[in-house]
């Protein structure tokens, strides 16, 4: 903001096209404005520590994405991370047994 401000960025504003208004309007409202809608709503069925674990999916989603709308590869080290970070969420919210929520076994 400090950066949009010294520069006078309000004056390009006059300028953006029907496109760059519809794009901000969707990162505005769409991705930002959903996103926590859902954040909170998650918020109430469960956990801080488990939720936060799924903001780790996405970069995931975004070479999903990626690949899908801009024809990006995807390779075998994407691949390797996409498992890596499925397995850490997966550990993160996976069922614990009775009586062992909060231990540590050694």
């Amino acid at each position: 903001m400090p950066f949009f401000v010294g520069t006078h960025g309000w004056e390009q504003l006059r300028q953006l096209s029907t496109t760059g208004w519809l794009a901000i309007t969707f990162l505005g409202f769409l991705c930002s404005g959903l996103a926590y809608i859902f954040w909170y709503d998650s918020l109430q069925e469960a956990d801080a520590s488990q939720v936060a674990a799924f903001l780790y999916l996405e970069p995931l989603v975004t070479v999903v994405v990626a690949a899908w709308l801009l024809g990006e590869a995807i390779t075998l080290p994407t691949l390797a991370g996409g498992v890596i970070i499925l397995a850490g969420v997966w550990l993160v919210n996976r069922p614990v047994a009775a009586g062992t929520r909060g231990t540590w076994r050694n």
